[in-house]
């Protein structure tokens, strides 16, 4: 009795998990089905690592909505792919490899700005 209903609390928690990132996906402009693929591709990433429980749920619960934030970001600069493709692959690889990720989120974050500080300042004589 009490191994049903863990399982039946975490299919709860994981559909209104999956609702709030549907949510989110409005906020930025991406189709709910394709915050349902991140979902996954989170839930993906957790298995394919070895993580605590708390953990996993926070790694769904953070980068679900970081990838529908994130997608129009990769769609504009990377060539015509599929989106719900780039959702899983994106959310699984944010989650599976967090560890190298967060090794590289300095780069690019220097990155970024300088990017953009390029944009402001326009072309140079």
């Amino acid at each position: 009795m009490q191994h049903q209903l863990q399982q039946q609390l975490d299919w709860i928690s994981a559909a209104i998990i999956g609702a709030s990132a549907t949510v989110v996906g409005h906020l930025f402009d991406v189709p709910p089905s394709v915050l349902w693929i991140a979902f996954i591709g989170a839930i993906a990433g957790v298995a394919a690592s070895e993580t605590t429980a708390l953990k996993a749920v926070l790694f769904i619960v953070i980068v679900t909505p970081a990838t529908g934030w994130l997608l129009p970001f990769f769609m504009h600069y990377m060539p015509p792919a599929a989106l719900k493709g780039m959702a899983f692959v994106l959310s699984f690889v944010l989650v599976a490899y967090w560890p190298l990720v967060r090794q590289q989120i300095p780069r690019l974050v220097v990155a970024v700005f300088d990017r953009a500080t390029s944009i402001i300042r326009g072309p140079q004589p």
